[in-house]
């Protein structure tokens, strides 16, 4: 493993922040959700757990969905593939934060929030098509490798 290479390498360092960067704030509203569900718009511990639940899956979804188009994308050859890591997201991020942005302007209106939650992590799971990936992009060889 060329560990010298890899750590100073300015394009390793720039998917390490965005991944930190991406699930600080991920597990923040993860963390977060289950109190303002049952503290703020006073849903009980088990419709909590189910309104918690559906985002992840919509999520799911979004990254499967956003994958799929992604590989029909490079493999058409219309787009790069930095072309397409770099649309995929800019939608995630862009979306999750226009989402974010009308949680916080919808007030107390649950069902606009759970809607908006939902939408927020459903564009979220474009990242799976974006910067997720962009590890195996950099250097195919060594994706996958392990010391054992």
């Amino acid at each position: 493993m060329p560990w010298r290479k890899i750590f100073t390498s300015l394009p390793m360092w720039g998917v390490l922040f965005g991944h930190i960067g991406s699930y600080f704030g991920h597990a923040v509203l993860m963390t977060e959700l289950p109190s303002y569900l049952s503290g703020v718009l006073h849903y009980n511990v088990e419709m909590s757990g189910l309104l918690t639940g559906l985002p992840n899956l919509l999520e799911a979804l979004g990254g499967m969905m956003s994958s799929y188009v992604a590989d029909k994308l490079i493999s058409s050859k219309r787009l790069s593939v930095t072309a397409v890591r770099k649309i995929f997201q800019s939608v995630g991020m862009v979306g999750s934060g226009i989402c974010l942005l009308a949680i916080t302007a919808s007030g107390c209106q649950a069902t606009l929030i759970i809607f908006l939650y939902s939408l927020l992590l459903y564009v979220n799971g474009f990242k799976y098509s974006g910067y997720n990936v962009t590890h195996v992009d950099m250097y195919p060889p060594l994706a996958g490798k392990c010391n054992t």
